[in-house]
């Protein structure tokens, strides 16, 4: 056998030293006359040392027994630091592609090599990565080329009129008790819209969860106040996304756009106000409010008083005052049909009538005795309250559909629940805050009227059927 140590495969002293510690390991296990489990105890103790696995040992135990010690040396090759498939003449190229454009991506500067009728039988034999790799090894720093690219360019956008934009977003609000369970503590969330032009929060609200009808329930009652909006712009969210409330908006003729994903700069104004409302639930935390409603009479109070009133540091007026003079301008479109946009917001979904002359909606049962069987209805429901469903013509009710017994699931959606219980710091000047802000509001709102341009179109039939 060729154990030869000398010219370019001679071993240094560091890897003669690394020969010796590992044969000390190895060569007791080439013993054929040691126990079984003296031997795995020994392969043990080598799977640590050397910090491999049990195949590795196995190898190293066959290369010592075929070759010796010098055979656990991994040998040097021959043309060490010399290229082997890859021709030196493709860095050079690759380097100046890369150097023009610093965006080019591996695969597209590979496939520029490719091209080149000098380089191409090189190029065809290289995959992306190891170009990659010999760039790196002659020198090329990724890093500072990638800082040399041009960044893109962000502006600030302002909308020209009040309700051309609405941004809207969602936070997680704070825990307050469980109206069906008091000894336990239940997630509140918050939801949000503000006017790009003004600033002004159009509408913001806390429910017991984040689910859809909770969204369109926050943007239905801000139309009622301020009008329809031209566009919403918002985030990526599961909510925002849904078949649902783009049938909803397509109904408003109000159009939907949504920043890229990971850039919540884009809607930098919903972003800071979210900020403010975090402000707010520290303080309502300290104030050890008990209900839902307690909460959303405090942050009503504090956006009308604390917010829209106030000057705004890059308008220079209050949000209030500069969305009612800009309506001078660009008068709000108004919401004239009020049944038909109540009933915008009711859930859609299609139904079979089975051969009884009923149909199923959440393990609930409705008769439909004048509908033959077979036959597919588009029904309409509230899911907060499944005891009575709908046909619609168009956009108008047209018949109401009874339950054939009494039902069963009462709401179409089960709300998370947060049962940890957590320490609470109570502050009466928390408390004595937001009692102020509301005689501030009540005070203001008898002097001058609502501000809410719209409230005459609210039904009280109809009006709060999300607000559970």
């Amino acid at each position: 056998m060729d154990n030869t140590l000398i010219d370019n495969n001679s071993p240094e002293d560091e890897s003669l030293i690394k020969m010796e510690r590992i044969s000390a390991l190895i060569e007791p296990l080439t013993d054929p006359d040691i126990g079984k489990v003296y031997r795995s105890e020994l392969r043990q103790k080598a799977c640590l040392e050397l910090n491999v696995g049990e195949r590795t040992i196995r190898n190293l135990v066959r290369r010592f027994k075929t070759g010796g010690p010098v055979e656990l040396i991994r040998k040097i090759r021959k043309d060490k630091g010399k290229y082997r498939r890859f021709d030196p003449k493709l860095i050079l190229r690759a380097s100046a592609l890369l150097h023009e454009n610093p965006g080019r991506s591996m695969d597209k500067i590979l496939s520029y090599l490719q091209a080149d009728p000098h380089l191409k039988e090189s190029a065809m034999g290289i995959s992306s990565s190891c170009l990659y790799h010999n760039l790196r090894k002659a020198g090329i720093d990724f890093k500072e080329l990638q800082k040399t690219i041009p960044g893109k360019k962000y502006h600030k956008f302002e909308a020209l009129f009040p309700n051309l934009i609405w941004q809207g977003d969602a936070r997680d609000g704070i825990q307050l008790p469980d109206p069906e369970k008091p000894s336990k503590f239940k997630m509140t969330y918050l939801f949000g819209w503000i006017d790009d032009y003004s600033r002004l929060i159009i509408h913001a609200q806390y429910y017991w969860d984040e689910k859809l009808p909770r969204l369109e329930d926050s943007f239905r009652q801000g139309v009622l106040k301020y009008g329809l909006p031209d566009k919403i712009y918002v985030d990526n969210g599961a909510t925002y996304r849904s078949h649902q409330f783009l049938f909803i908006l397509s109904q408003l003729k109000v159009i939907k756009t949504q920043h890229l994903p990971y850039r919540p700069w884009c809607k930098g104004k919903i972003e800071s106000l979210m900020k403010e409302f975090k402000k707010f639930q520290e303080e309502a935390k300290l104030a050890n409010m008990q209900t839902i409603d307690e909460l959303n009479t405090a942050l009503s109070a504090w956006i009308d008083i604390e917010h829209n009133r106030k000057l705004h540091s890059q308008t220079g007026e209050t949000p209030i005052h500069r969305f009612t003079a800009g309506l001078e301008r660009r008068p709000a479109r108004r919401v004239n049909d009020l049944e038909a946009f109540n009933n915008s917001f009711y859930c859609k979904i299609i139904r079979t009538v089975d051969p009884y002359g009923k149909i199923s909606l959440f393990t609930n049962s409705y008769s439909v005795p004048e509908v033959s069987p077979g036959t597919t209805l588009a029904i309409r429901y509230n899911p907060f309250d499944l005891s009575n469903v709908y046909l619609f013509d168009d956009k108008n009710k047209c018949k109401l559909i009874i339950p054939a017994k009494t039902i069963g699931r009462k709401q179409a959606m089960t709300v998370a629940e947060e049962t940890k219980k957590t320490k609470k710091v109570i502050s009466e000047d928390s408390k004595n805050y937001f009692a102020r802000l509301r005689e501030k509001q009540a005070e203001l709102h008898s002097q001058t009227g609502s501000t809410n341009a719209f409230t005459e179109l609210k039904n009280k039939q109809n009006g709060d059927k999300y607000n559970d």
